[in-house]
């Protein structure tokens, strides 16, 4: 702190630069809060049409570009100001904020550590207004030309705080972040066509839809949507939205998408009340995969709780949480997904994903999967519905079960199958990581394990010892990972084993690797296993189990995995359930 003299004031009016990066700090916490911040100053100007650049993840440029309604060259001038918004005039006007953006902190914070361009036209203008302002300060605005509409262009971010630049992660974290939150923006304003380019690459494009369901399909692709099933409930709350079945689950809260009066919200809330929806169906620290959109009286709830505007609080918390789960509930009572065992002949139903398709682009409805929910189709694979007559053994010493079906049903961790005289409970995940674990030690003696090459490929940050290991050790390339060094301080993902594809546990098993900086062929191959278990649930996933099942192909009692499975034999239920008659 400086020292003062004994007559000099302590305290003083801060200089509007330094104030204003001072509330970058709240409101400017990495490249994707700049584009949330730009993107919901573009809705709430009424475009139609918000397309975002982002050169190396964000840090050396972001651009949006909106047809909103544009500015005059006053109002262009009077946004780079603090506390300038034409969202609110009065304090009553706090208790009933209906557009996205309100506090007019975003502009002048995000200007004040980045060389800022903005330029503007309205419809009324005959030219537009372009600004400059570079860490703060301004420049004199200028006449040009432009199309109605803003456009904004953010350079080297942070270039003038290098503290914040220190806590900046790689550029492929902070690009999934971008990636998400256009994800979330895209899902919840389908009217708008949205597009994302990274590097001159387009990594998400997302046309003007008629409805909610189309734009869910185009985002989520067909996969996700194939174990979507609509809940509605009409009351004070309105609720509509988009829920997966108890067998189609994820390790994190990615898949989960939660939107209130058109703002995407991260609430805790809403999250319980989505959990506690499923009850025991759920496997603690599993969580489904929801589209939800709440219609709430805007006096309900107050969005001015957090600098970013992530989290709300609400006044009848116990409303909306009774009213979600409601809708919730009665959906997953119903369980749409069950049809498929229930159908006559056997096959797969694909009502649920007939209706999608009613709505989708006609060029991915074909690409859809042949079954939709959970549980699997109820009949072996390949085999017309016949009963299954077992020969010989399995590699595990095992009789595959006689007259083996499909499961019934599932209760959380355990799927419970049946055959002509037992139940089989067998523990999913274990099962899963086994059966994945197997088919990779067949791959690696046959020569490296199938390998997907990365869309993005993905940056991690190393230290001079992972460095030093990752180019002395080559046991990660057998095993279907090409992860290579990248300069002094970073390392680059490409490819990744085909079995964990799709489902989002790499970033988790490469940092792992790095961390214990495993070499042993075999462990490799158990923590693949492992991860890809973790990670996101497929069809095909309950469909390896069934086969896997009726092959006879997982054990029974205790291995070195743990225990499997475990038959109850018909007979012993019957005795528990007759004594004390």
């Amino acid at each position: 702190m400086s020292q003062t003299s004994p007559n000099q004031n302590r305290i003083q009016l801060l200089p509007e630069v330094l104030s204003n990066q001072i509330a970058a700090g709240e409101v400017v916490e990495r490249p994707a809060s700049v584009v949330k911040e730009l993107v919901e100053n573009a809705l709430d100007a009424g475009a139609t049409r918000v397309f975002v650049d982002v050169e190396d993840g964000g840090r050396a440029r972001i651009k949006v570009v909106d047809d909103g309604v544009g500015m005059s060259r006053e109002d262009a001038l009077m946004s780079i100001l603090r506390h300038a918004t034409s969202k609110i005039t009065v304090e009553a006007d706090l208790h009933g904020i209906s557009t996205l953006g309100f506090r007019g902190e975003a502009l002048p914070s995000i200007a004040s550590v980045s060389h800022f361009t903005l330029t503007t036209r309205t419809q009324e203008s005959n030219a537009g207004t372009k600004l400059v302002v570079r860490g703060g300060i301004k420049e004199e605005p200028m006449d040009v030309g432009a199309p109605i509409g803003t456009t904004i262009d953010v350079r080297d971010l942070f270039y003038n705080v290098p503290a914040r630049l220190k806590f900046m992660k790689s550029k492929g974290t902070e690009m999934n972040h971008i990636n998400h939150l256009i994800t979330g923006f895209a899902l919840g304003h389908p009217h708008v066509h949205f597009r994302l380019t990274h590097n001159g690459r387009k990594t998400g494009d997302y046309p003007k839809e008629r409805n909610l369901k189309a734009r869910i399909y185009s985002v989520l692709g067909s996969k996700a949507c194939s174990r979507l099933y609509e809940t509605q409930l009409e009351a004070d709350i309105h609720v509509r939205g988009f829920l997966s079945d108890p067998g189609y689950t994820r390790a994190g809260t990615q898949g989960v998408y939660t939107f209130i009066n058109g703002r995407q919200v991260r609430d805790k809330l809403l999250l319980r009340a989505i959990t506690a929806s499923f009850g025991h169906m759920l496997e603690r620290g599993r969580y489904p995969h929801a589209v939800l959109y709440l219609s709430v009286p805007v006096d309900w709830v107050d969005v001015n709780v957090h600098p970013t505007k992530h989290e709300v609080r609400f006044v009848q918390g116990g409303r909306v949480f009774e009213c979600v789960t409601r809708a919730l509930k009665m959906t997953l009572e119903a369980a749409p997904w069950k049809e498929a065992e229930l159908s006559a002949s056997g096959a797969p139903d694909s009502a649920n994903l007939h209706l999608w398709s009613q709505t989708a682009p006609s060029t991915t409805a074909g690409n859809e999967r042949k079954w939709s929910g959970f549980p699997p189709p109820s009949r072996p694979m390949g085999n017309n519905g016949a009963s299954w007559a077992p020969t010989g053994t399995t590699s595990h010493g095992m009789r595959p079960p006689e007259q083996a079906s499909a499961p019934g049903f599932t209760l959380a961790t355990y799927w419970i199958a049946r055959d002509n005289g037992s139940l089989t409970v067998i523990h999913q995940k274990r099962a899963l990581s086994f059966l994945i674990f197997t088919e990779l030690e067949r791959q690696g003696s046959e020569g490296e394990i199938p390998r997907q090459r990365l869309l993005f490929p993905e940056q991690f940050d190393i230290t001079g010892k992972e460095k030093s290991w990752l180019e002395s050790h080559e046991a990660l390339l057998p095993c279907g990972l090409v992860l290579e060094p990248f300069g002094e301080t970073t390392a680059v993902l490409k490819e990744i084993p085909l079995p964990l594809a799709g489902r989002g546990g790499h970033t988790a098993l490469v940092k792992k690797l790095l961390k214990d900086k495993i070499e042993d062929p075999r462990k490799i191959r158990e923590l693949i296993a492992l991860f890809c278990s973790d990670g996101d649930w497929t069809p095909l996933d309950q469909q390896r189990l069934e086969e896997a099942y009726l092959n006879g192909d997982i054990p029974s009692g205790n291995t070195e995995y743990g225990v499997l499975s475990h038959q109850i034999p018909l007979a012993e239920l019957d005795s528990l359930f007759t004594r004390g008659r």
